[in-house]
C-alpha cells in the first residue's frame, strides 16, 4: 500500500504539496477517512493537509487491458511455437518403421531358444522409393507399388509347403496401413507368393507370414510366425541390384 501525505492550497494559481509541515499518517488512518488538521496561513490562501492511499500496483484500466492481451498473445505465440517444432520433429510410422532388420521365419514358435526358423537373413525398408536414373521410381516385376526395400533370406531348411525362400533376394515395396500393420511381400509370381503382416512390439515386429495360390499355383500351407528385429539405419547398399520394367 503506498500512502501520500502534504498539504494542499485550496485557493491560489495551482496546487502545491508541501511535505514538511504535516504528521505522518498511516495507511488505516487514511483509508479510515481520519480527520486531517487544517493549517491557515495569511488571506485568502487555506491550506488544508490531506493524505491518499493506493495499491502500489494499481494500473490504469488500458494498462491493465493491454498487460492481459499481451499475456495472452505471448501465450498463444508459445503453444503455436511448441506446436510447429513437434510438427516439424515428430516422425511418420513411415519414417519410424524405416531400417535394416534381422528377420525369422518360423513354422511354429519364433523367439527365445525354441526359435527353429527355416529361413533368416536380412530385410531393407527404405524412407523413400528407388529411383531410375531418370528420377522415376522403379517399379520391380511382380511387385505391387515402387520399390522401396528388398531382402536376403536363404533357406535354412527345404520345404515344399511354402513360397517364402524361393527367391533368396530381391526388391519389395512395403507399407504400413490405417491399423499400423506393416506389410511386405517375400516371393510374388503372376499367380502365388508370400506375404508378411507384422505389428510393432517393445523389441521387435512380429507377425504372421502366409502363402497363397491359384490355379496350379494353389497351396494349403501353415501360418508362419515371423520377427523382424532392427539392427540399424536403411542402407540401399545392402540390396543387391534391382531389376525394374520401364514404364510401370
Amino acid at each position: 500500500m503506498e500512502c501520500r501525505r502534504g498539504l494542499r492550497i485550496v485557493e491560489g494559481v495551482a496546487p502545491q504539496e508541501d511535505h514538511s509541515a504535516l504528521p505522518a499518517f498511516t495507511a488505516e488512518a487514511c483509508m479510515g477517512g481520519a480527520v486531517v488538521p487544517k493549517f491557515s496561513d495569511a488571506p485568502p490562501l487555506t491550506r488544508v493537509g490531506f493524505c491518499s492511499c493506493r495499491p502500489r500496483s494499481t494500473r490504469t484500466q488500458w494498462e491493465s487491458s493491454m498487460l492481459e492481451s499481451f499475456s495472452r498473445t505471448a501465450a498463444w505465440s508459445g503453444v503455436l511455437t511448441l506446436a510447429i517444432a513437434l510438427g516439424a520433429t515428430a516422425a511418420s510410422p513411415s519414417q519410424e518403421a524405416a531400417g535394416t532388420y534381422s528377420v525369422q521365419v518360423c513354422r511354429s514358435v519364433c523367439t527365445g531358444l525354441e526359435a527353429k526358423p527355416y529361413l533368416t537373413g536380412t530385410v531393407v525398408l527404405l524412407e523413400r522409393p528407388v529411383l531410375r536414373k531418370d528420377g522415376k521410381p522403379i517399379n520391380g516385376l511382380f511387385v505391387e507399388g515402387p520399390v522401396n526395400g528388398c531382402f536376403k533370406l536363404p533357406r535354412l531348411q527345404a520345404r515344399d509347403d511354402t513360397y517364402a525362400g524361393i527367391d533368396a533376394e530381391g526388391p519389395l515395396s512395403w507399407q504400413i496401413d490405417d491399423s499400423g500393420t506393416l506389410r511386405f511381400p517375400l516371393y510374388r509370381s503372376a499367380d502365388a507368393g508370400y506375404e508378411v503382416e507384422l505389428k510393432p512390439g517393445p523389441h521387435a515386429w512380429s507377425g504372421t507370414g502366409h502363402s497363397w495360390g491359384a490355379g496350379a499355383a494353389e497351396i494349403h500351407a501353415p501360418v508362419d510366425q515371423v520377427v523382424a528385429t532392427r539392427t540399424g539405419a536403411a542402407a540401399q547398399g545392402q540390396c543387391p541390384p534391382i531389376p525394374h520394367i520401364d514404364g510401370r
